[in-house]
């Protein structure tokens, strides 16, 4: 009985320590940071297309001064480097030193120069990435003899990444290694990502990435992390977790977790409307910043783990309304703020990331809840939390596109009696004291209060009175409003949605059909109180409408946004080649809403096809880059030729000995004559320097095609010469089509086309011929250079069935006996 009762009294004594310690784990000691990335920067060279994707030290140091003189007053001390770069550059243990072989400086070398500064170096780095070759033998894993190259599985197969395999001798020296030679040199954060890869191989955006490994390696590789950083001081950021059972895993380990897809491009979109209301059951769970904050509510709290909801550039927000919006939930949340606009794309935005009343609620660790942890429940838009002195902070969001009306009664919605000072953040205004508050939240809005249960300040309460304002005309002149205050005190405007802005305090349409919302605040002075803004709208009409795009057989009906200038929708630089096409402008996306075409040719008067008309036919004879302008208000339009060309252009390759040799524009074509090349396999390049140091254009394959560009070391051109001789070799710099030619061959850029493919455009089938000669094989691709369809002939005459085939422009090229012959083929 005695041993019987001491067992349970040890099992007490046990479970109460490993509950003591499973608590520890849990704290978070820290506040949510406030810092700078350089994802907008990578963000853009990636949409763009850019291969070779790295910060250049130069960037890094511009926007390090811009930190430094902008926001490091108000708490924004750090900079965290994030993806792209490479890892040509590591150290004796395989840990990554530099962002990227281009850098002269290494990662130490930073991380003094912003501590030189009052500031720090955050880390993107993933400690269960290994950087070495697997039969490497010259990395040691930290404090042994191992090889680093041992923890990779050679037999994994994983997307990008060969991963630490945890259960192998040293895995746990490594990852902890790895968190230590960030924080010696006094790198206190650490961003950790692609999580979900590692731990279930599954992106439900892309399929299988690597094995769904057992849920144990996870945790203790998460645990490792952990530990390490707890025992360096280091901020642990977890970046793209699954988070399954509610983020069981991550709560326990991560200072800080991700809540939503990657920002990408900023936006409302982004912020508030992708996948909305939506629950996944990978990462991302949820796939907007919104719905995320507003359901991982559930896992925050007092010394809990942070919510992260991505980067901020806050320049592409369409207004002020939507970028108070989205830096106040990221406060409110208890999440960080990171800044990610940089020292060139700011513009007048600084402000808002400078509202002290704001950012006192981070450094006070405020972490508020939503009255519903339900996105699709309107109650998620109102928040509530409490500051450690007492008050209460308020927020009030309206994720809608129409005004929203919310109350609150403080006595049954808080429990608070009687009347409390209420402050408005924003309009750094106390509003007077209350029981109760009603607000208009215009749309994407936001309304921050807080309630001062014990102050002592005192005003006089005032009231705006806003009579409804008349729809307007798109051109009407600058126009006054006639708000007034109760207090006789001047009324300030600001457009808070629509095609307006306010000009010394007038409002000014900009051309665009729409409906304008305007609020009327004052502040408040002289003894009175701020006034709760008041909130009117009105209709513009017979103007542009708020945007336009357009699309056509030339890309497949890829609809484009045109971008407004001097009152025409413009759409620059769209690649077209030699052939008749159709386009159609409309004022939505997906053809939702109105389209108009039914004309012919270049230039002239579309007319409204809503509903199914007819498309704008037109002929294009110069293959390059093309204008494409419309006025939705006359219905004009345009189309025209528009080459931009590189200022120079040479080809290099085992032809030249890759030695680069200049080449000349002839009517809009890049050439160079007479090469003399031997039979067998070549190489080749497109550059626009004389020295590599510029771009360059490669990555295709076969004696004509389509390049891409391939700054940074991406594959070459190859192709193969049946016949030794003298070669043309042509390069269109702005549809990246080349071409090299035999001159002793009968070439269709020179001369006229023994091969004959029609009908051409076609719907279902096209028939080839050739004059005495064999067809061997034809090949059909996209624009993109993408084989679509390929057979094999062994006659003078085929037929090729395109009934599958989208509408849209393709190439085919005929291969004859002693040469390839490309046309156009048009998919009607």
């Amino acid at each position: 009985m005695k041993n019987k009762k001491f067992t349970q009294i040890f099992i007490c004594i046990m479970s109460v320590l490993f509950a003591g310690l499973h608590l520890y784990k849990s704290q978070n000691p820290y506040k949510a940071p406030l810092y700078w990335s350089p994802y907008e920067y990578h963000i853009k060279l990636d949409m763009a297309g850019f291969p070779s994707n790295y910060l250049p030290e130069d960037v890094l140091s511009a926007n390090i001064d811009w930190l430094d003189q902008n926001l490091k007053s108000y708490g924004y001390n750090m900079v965290c480097t994030d993806g792209w770069g490479d890892t040509s550059q590591i150290n004796q243990n395989g840990y990554r030193s530099s962002h990227s072989a281009h850098w002269q400086h290494d990662y130490a070398w930073w991380s003094n120069y912003l501590q030189s500064k009052g500031m720090t170096l955050g880390m993107y780095e993933n400690p269960l990435w290994i950087h070495v070759d697997k039969n490497d033998t010259t990395k040691k894993i930290v404090g042994t003899n191992i090889n680093v190259s041992s923890l990779i599985d050679p037999n994994e197969e994983a997307l990008w990444f060969k991963w630490v395999q945890v259960d192998r001798p040293g895995a746990e020296e490594y990852v902890k290694g790895y968190v230590k030679y960030y924080a010696d040199m006094g790198i206190k954060y650490l961003r950790v990502d692609f999580l979900s890869w590692f731990e279930s191989g599954y992106d439900r955006n892309i399929g299988t990435v690597g094995p769904n490994r057992p849920h144990e390696q996870y945790v203790k590789a998460l645990r490792w992390m952990r530990e390490a950083c707890d025992a360096n001081g280091v901020y642990l950021s977890l970046v793209m977790p699954n988070l399954f059972n509610n983020g069981e895993v991550e709560k326990q380990y991560g200072h800080l977790i991700r809540i939503n897809d990657d920002a990408r491009e900023g936006g409302w979109f982004r912020f508030s409307e992708s996948e909305r209301g939506k629950r996944f059951t990978t990462w991302s769970q949820y796939a907007n910043p919104f719905d995320g904050f507003v359901y991982w509510s559930i896992l925050t709290g007092a010394n809990k783990v942070q919510l992260d909801g991505d980067f901020i550039m806050i320049n592409s927000y369409a207004n002020d309304t939507e970028k108070r919006s989205v830096i106040s939930l990221n406060v409110l949340a208890g999440g960080p703020v990171t800044v990610s606009d940089q020292h060139n794309t700011i513009g007048n935005d600084l402000w808002l990331y400078q509202n002290t009343e704001l950012l006192d609620l981070n450094a006070l660790k405020f972490v508020g809840k939503p009255l519903s942890n339900d996105p699709t429940n309107a109650l998620s838009q109102t928040w509530r939390g409490q500051l450690p002195n007492g008050d209460t902070i308020l927020g009030f969001f309206n994720r809608e596109s129409t005004p929203k009306t919310q109350s609150m009664n403080f006595q049954s919605q808080l429990g608070i009696s009687g009347q409390v000072m209420v402050r408005d953040l924003w309009q750094h205004a106390n509003l007077g004291k209350m029981s109760d508050i009603t607000l208009t939240i215009p749309p994407h809005g936001c309304v921050i209060v807080k309630l001062v249960k014990n102050s002592s300040e005192s005003c006089t309460s005032q009231t705006i009175n806003f009579p409804a304002v008349g729809n307007q005309v798109y051109n009407a002149p600058d126009f006054d409003l006639a708000a007034t205050a109760s207090s006789g005190l001047a009324v300030q405007y600001e457009v808070v949605g629509g095609p307006a802005t306010i000009v010394n305090n007038k409002v000014h349409l900009t051309g665009v059909n729409g409906t304008v919302y305007v609020q009327a605040k004052q502040g408040g002075v002289s003894g009175y109180c701020g006034a709760i803004p008041q909130l009117q709208s009105f209709t513009v009409t017979g103007g542009h409408n708020s945007q336009m795009f357009v699309g056509g057989t030339y890309n497949n009906w890829s609809m484009k946004s045109m971008t407004m200038e001097n009152n025409t929708w413009k759409l620059n630089k769209q690649v077209m080649l030699a052939g008749n096409y159709e386009l159609k402008f409309a004022n939505t996306g997906n053809f939702s809403g109105q389209d108009w075409g039914n004309a012919n040719g270049l230039s002239g008067i579309a007319q409204e096809t809503t509903g199914g008309g007819s498309n704008i036919s037109f002929t294009i004879t110069n293959p390059g880059t093309y204008n494409i302008e419309f006025n939705d208000i006359t219905k004009q339009y345009n189309i025209q030729f528009a080459p931009v060309h590189q200022q120079s252009m040479y080809v290099a390759g085992t032809l030249t000995g890759w030695a680069p040799q200049a080449m000349t524009l002839q009517n809009d074509v890049w050439t160079k004559t007479g090469i003399a090349m031997t039979a067998g396999t070549q190489q080749m390049k497109f550059a626009n320097t004389a020295n590599w140091s510029g771009d360059d254009w490669g990555n295709a394959n076969g004696l004509e095609g389509f390049a891409k560009l391939t700054t940074g070391g991406a594959p070459n051109i190859s192709f193969e010469i049946a016949n030794a001789g003298n070669y043309d070799v042509f390069f269109n710099d702005m549809t990246l089509y080349y071409q090299i030619v035999n001159q002793l061959a009968v070439s269709n850029v020179t001369k006229q086309n023994t091969v004959k493919i029609y009908p051409n455009p076609a719907d279902t089938k096209v028939f080839i011929t050739a004059q005495d000669d064999k067809i061997v094989s034809y090949q059909i691709y996209d624009l993109s250079g993408k084989l679509i369809k390929t057979d094999k002939v062994g006659n003078d005459q085929c037929e090729v069935n395109v009934a599958g085939l989208a509408k849209g422009v393709y190439i085919i090229n005929v291969n004859l006996n002693n040469r390839i012959e490309g046309q156009k083929l048009i998919i009607k």
